[in-house]
This record gives structure tokens, C-alpha cells and sequence, in this order.
């Protein structure tokens, strides 16, 4: 099994929901879910996320299990030694970022982009460290070649 830590609006959902005997989106909601909570809440909720995450992989059911690309979870996957891959938009690729950013606001709204998306924006450096900091952690990219995660794990 392999476990993919992506960004939101890359197609994880879509991609579940076309092959749900092989793919898992373990969908959290985590930016609504920790509203409002201490960091020791915080972290209590992304340990039992954790938990969940680890009973599933290691059922070695699923092709592919995707999980959210926040902090804690990313932490959560270290601290188990769970080997995944992160899946980021490339944001070199300004003509991509604009295709991203358009894709998002047509499923959601600018509201969301806004307080959604942007803070991992503004997070991407930090989290880009820290993942390529992690052992058994890979980064891949979608871009204006690679737009969709279906196209980059065309042939994993």
C-alpha cells in the first residue's frame, strides 16, 4: 500500500470514489474539525487520526490510501514511520497555479481558496522541509504536464 499525503483539490476524492476497491480517501475535514481547539487538543485528535491511518495501512488492503497534507499529520506519519509520498502543486509552474487556483474556486469558492489553500501557500517552504527531512518520505509535483494525481500515478 501506498500512502499519499496531498494537497487538497489534486483529485484524491475523484480518484477514490472511481476505484473505491483500491483506493481509500481517509477525507478528515481537519481545518473545520480543530477549529476553536487547544494545540494539545489539536494534537490529540491528529494521534487518533494517526491511529486510523496506521490500522489501515498496515491491513495492506488498499493500492493507495490518501490522507491530508496538514502538519499534524504529516508529524503523525514520521512519528510511525509510515512511508508516504507528498503530493504538492509545483509553484514554479505560474500557468499551473492559475489552472489550480481556478480549479478550486470552481468546486468551492474564493472563500475557501482563501482560507484554505493560501495558509498552506504560505506554508509550503516549511512543509517542504520538514517532509524532505522525513526518511521515508517522497515528494512529487503536479503541474501544467502533470495536472491531476490519476496522471502522476499513472503506472505506480
Amino acid at each position: 500500500m501506498k500512502v499519499i499525503s496531498g494537497f487538497p483539490c489534486i483529485g484524491k476524492t475523484v480518484l477514490a470514489k472511481k476505484n473505491i476497491d483500491s483506493y481509500m480517501d481517509l477525507e478528515f475535514k481537519e481545518t473545520a474539525t480543530i477549529r476553536g481547539m487547544s494545540n494539545k487538543s489539536m494534537d490529540n485528535v491528529f494521534h487518533a487520526y494517526g491511529c486510523v491511518v496506521e490500522e489501515i495501512y498496515n491491513s495492506d488492503f488498499y493500492k493507495f490510501l490518501f490522507v491530508t497534507d496538514h502538519p499534524l499529520m504529516l508529524r503523525e506519519l514520521d512519528k510511525r514511520k509510515i512511508p508516504f509520498t507528498y503530493v504538492i502543486p509545483d509553484i514554479t509552474d505560474k500557468e499551473f497555479m492559475e489552472i489550480y487556483r481556478n480549479r478550486v474556486i470552481h468546486r468551492d469558492d474564493e472563500d475557501w481558496y482563501a482560507r484554505i489553500i493560501e495558509p498552506r501557500l504560505d506554508m509550503y517552504f516549511v512543509n517542504l522541509r520538514y517532509v524532505r527531512s522525513i526518511r521515508n518520505s517522497e515528494i512529487r509535483y503536479i503541474n501544467t504536464q502533470v495536472p491531476y494525481l490519476d496522471d502522476l500515478l499513472e503506472g505506480d
